[in-house]
């Protein structure tokens, strides 16, 4: 019996490893989509990049959106935060998730595929 948790030891330890490694690189991929997203949207918003950068901060929070939503968080009315919305969906950081016409809801989806994907499946490395 004397030695044979080794192996467990050594399995434990790698899968600690996997998991802290799939974290940080998660956390850095979602840094990089951030402030590339962040840059774009300042570039292309001007006056409005306040209540835009406001919205899209809590895309990070909430990475599906309505315009209502959208309107509560800027502090705008209906119309401003469906024409953001709309410059959101044209420069690619949201999606229209529902195909209505109607009580529409956006994704932020690059973002939740991060969430859901490790980014650097076929770059493993062993301990």
């Amino acid at each position: 019996m004397h030695g044979e948790f080794e192996p467990w030891v050594e399995f434990f330890l790698q899968g600690v490893y996997e998991v802290a490694r799939q974290a940080t690189d998660t956390a850095k991929a979602i840094t990089a989509l951030r402030e590339r997203d962040r840059t774009r949207l300042v570039e292309v918003l001007n006056k409005g990049a306040g209540t835009g950068l406001a919205v899209f901060e809590e895309l990070f929070k909430l990475p599906v959106i309505s315009v209502n939503q959208a309107a509560k968080i800027g502090g705008v009315t209906y119309a401003p935060a469906n024409a953001l919305i709309a410059k959101l969906e044209s420069l690619g950081i949201l999606q229209e998730i529902t195909g209505r016409g109607r009580n529409r809801l956006f994704m932020y989806g690059e973002y939740f595929r991060l969430l859901q994907d490790d980014p650097t499946a076929e770059n493993e490395k062993p301990l």
